[in-house]
């Protein structure tokens, strides 16, 4: 833009310069500054009629001045426009800037907050996928414990039945074992008390044969003498017969008269009725 300046100020000096260079400066200007674009549009025009100007020679030149001055002043006005237009530009440049610079802080705050909002809502989805993920992990431990506490109270009750079993089977053993030992101490008992028993009814089989045996000693004591007794009853009975038969009857004892009127020999019915309980009693005790 400074450069257009000292163009268009070596222009307004006055200093005369070709025809033909200040046509393609004023070219270059309205290429330069787009606003231009009437001017650039008469200049075209005129350059149009150049060679009718050129071919008029020196009669035009005052015209041609006249209207390069109006040019110069037109493209003066319009080079000042176009300053002024550069400034705006700059400063809408540089508001824009600012605008933009505070656009972006405003985006970097904003993507502060955004990003803020976002490790919290991050912070929050994780503390609860981490709540989650905790009931989750302390419900399964809980399943896992209640299972493993269910197979263990399964394996304990099978190990107290078990364990039951085998005390009742001990206790049915040792039941046995206790009514076999008093069983046999009640057998034992019974047998001493038998063998006891036996020994008494021994000593007393033994006592009887022995006072068995004495009496029948006795007995056979007291049979002898009854018979020794007897066979001197008898003999007294017989001489007391040869008594009778040779005494008178006026002097005989009525036993003896009932003896003789019976037909049996005196001392012989009443010997065999002393004897007889007593033979029978020594048949039996040799039996």
């Amino acid at each position: 833009m400074a450069q257009g300046s000292k163009e268009a100020y070596s222009i307004s000096s006055g200093r005369k310069k070709p025809f033909q260079e200040r046509i393609t400066e004023s070219s270059l200007l309205v290429q330069r500054f787009p606003s231009l674009h009437t001017l650039a549009s008469g200049d075209a025009l005129f350059c149009s009629q150049g060679r009718s100007c050129q071919q008029e020679g020196p009669q035009e030149d005052d015209t041609d001045r006249e209207t390069i001055r109006g040019l110069e002043k037109a493209l003066f006005a319009a080079q000042t426009q176009a300053q002024e237009k550069e400034r705006a530009l700059k400063e809408q440049e540089k508001s824009f800037v600012q605008r933009m610079e505070n656009a972006a802080r405003n985006r970097d705050h904003l993507e502060e907050e955004r990003f803020v909002l976002l490790r919290q809502k991050l912070e929050q989805e994780k503390e609860e996928a981490l709540r989650v993920e905790r009931h989750r992990a302390e419900l399964e431990t809980q399943l896992a414990v209640e299972a493993a506490l269910a197979a263990l109270r399964t394996e304990l009750l099978g190990e107290v039945r078990q364990e039951m079993l085998r005390d009742a089977e001990l206790t049915q053993g040792e039941q046995m074992k206790v009514a076999f030992l008093e069983t046999t101490e009640e057998r034992r008992k019974q047998e001493e008390k038998i063998a006891a028993l036996e020994w008494q009814y021994a000593q007393e089989i033994q006592s009887m044969k022995d006072t068995t045996k004495e009496l029948q000693t006795e007995v056979h004591r007291l049979t002898k003498e009854k018979m020794d007794y007897e066979s001197a009853f008898q003999e007294l009975q017989l001489n007391y017969k040869r008594f009778i038969d040779l005494t008178d009857s006026s002097l005989h004892s009525d036993y003896l008269l009932r003896l003789r009127h019976l037909g049996r020999p005196p001392g012989r019915a009443v010997a065999s009725t002393q004897t007889e309980s007593t033979d029978k009693l020594q048949e039996g005790s040799w039996k």
